[in-house]
C-alpha cells in the first residue's frame, strides 16, 4: 500500500514485489491475495508451493465465527451508541414525544447504513 492505505497500481506493486525478490537470493515466502495484480509472475520463479485444500466444513466454519464475532463486536458498539444518543435526547426533552422524533431522525439513517454494510459484509461477491 501507499501512504495512507491508498492501493499501488499493479506496475508499482509489481515493481516492488520484484525488487523484494531480487533482494532476498536465499529465498522468500509470498502468499496468493495479489493473484489479480501480479498474476502469475511470482509462482513462476517459486521453487515449492503450499496449498492449504482445507475441508469445506472447517473453512465454512471459520469464516462463520469470524463474521459473527466482526458483527456481534460491531453491533454492540452500535447498540452503545444508540443507547447514549437516546439518553442525551432524553436528558433535553419533556416528553417521550420530545425525545423519540429527534432520536428517530438521528438514528434511522445510521442504522440503515450500519445494516447495509452488515449486508455488504456478509454477501457473497460475484465475479
Amino acid at each position: 500500500h501507499d501512504p495512507g492505505w491508498t492501493e499501488a497500481s499493479a506496475e508499482v506493486l509489481q515493481a516492488r514485489v520484484d525488487a523484494a525478490m531480487a533482494a532476498a537470493p536465499d529465498g522468500w515466502v509470498a502468499d496468493g491475495n495479489y493473484h489479480h495484480k501480479l498474476g502469475v509472475s511470482v509462482l513462476e520463479r517459486a521453487d515449492t508451493l503450499v496449498f492449504l485444500d482445507l475441508p469445506y466444513r472447517t473453512a465454512l466454519r471459520r469464516v462463520t465465527w469470524r463474521t459473527s464475532l466482526f458483527l456481534g463486536a460491531a453491533f454492540i458498539v452500535l447498540l452503545a451508541g444508540t443507547v447514549m444518543v437516546f439518553k442525551a435526547f432524553d436528558r433535553q426533552s419533556n416528553s417521550n414525544s420530545d425525545t423519540i422524533r429527534p432520536f428517530l431522525i438521528t438514528m434511522v439513517p445510521v442504522w440503515a447504513v450500519a445494516i447495509a454494510g452488515a449486508l455488504a459484509i456478509v454477501r457473497p461477491r460475484s465475479k
